[in-house]
């Protein structure tokens, strides 16, 4: 997994033109963007459950089921992604690419 890392990092320092990367390598940029998204919204509604001035104009049972839901998907993906980095083959294309489109 370590030698994916590398030769994915080497990828992108080498080849910065993410329109010539192959479609798992661009699944997975997607993903790793769809990790950052996510952890933005959980730290906003940390936030807006946290601060008082806001918590009287927030339906707070709505927050707090999209705040689960976001913090399950997030958990999912980061647990899940290093198997996909790891994997080679046709598996790992189609698995990838569901993934993906399921996230967004």
């Amino acid at each position: 997994m370590r030698k994916n890392l590398q030769q994915l990092r080497f990828k992108v320092v080498r080849d910065p033109n993410i329109l010539n990367w192959s479609p798992i390598h661009k699944c997975i940029l997607m993903l790793v963007f769809f990790i950052f998204i996510k952890t933005l919204w959980i730290t906003w509604k940390v936030y807006t459950l946290s601060s008082a001035e806001l918590i009287e104009h927030i339906n707070y049972d709505s927050v707090m089921f999209h705040l689960k839901i976001d913090i399950f998907e997030f958990f999912m993906i980061v647990f899940i992604l290093p198997v996909f980095i790891s994997i080679e083959g046709e598996v790992k294309r189609s698995t990838i690419c569901l993934m993906v489109a399921w996230c967004f």
